[in-house]
């Protein structure tokens, strides 16, 4: 099984010097077995990473909160999948307390994209 993990700080802040994607159009590449961490901030941020998957082999992607220093605080964080013809696959919300993971089967091989976002 293949590992794609995403390890975030959400924080409660309106804008961020630096951030990922939050579309489709510009997601952030991540490769396999590749961890990326980042921020995510309040108001509906949402990230967009896209990914290489290949036909037939079982993923598991997983998002993680960072426990974040004060004032931040841990959030309930949700992944959403696309196919790469950008249809929704599934989502998740709490796997794991308040992490998130999808483990699936790709049925093609393509550049698939993950939505990541988080709830306070």
């Amino acid at each position: 099984m293949n590992l794609i993990i995403l390890l975030f700080t959400f924080l409660f802040i309106s804008q961020l010097l630096a951030d990922f994607s939050d579309t489709m159009d510009d997601a952030t590449l991540v490769k396999i077995n590749q961890a990326r961490t980042g921020y995510i901030s309040s108001g509906g941020d949402v990230d967009f990473f896209t990914i290489k998957l290949f036909a037939g082999r079982t993923y598991t992607i997983t998002l993680k909160s960072l426990t974040p220093a004060p004032p931040a605080k841990v959030f309930d964080n949700h992944l959403t999948l696309y196919n790469p013809d950008r249809s929704y696959i599934t989502e998740n919300d709490d796997t794991h307390d308040k992490n998130a993971e999808i483990t699936f089967t790709a049925t093609v091989s393509g550049f698939y994209y993950i939505k990541t976002r988080a709830f306070y």
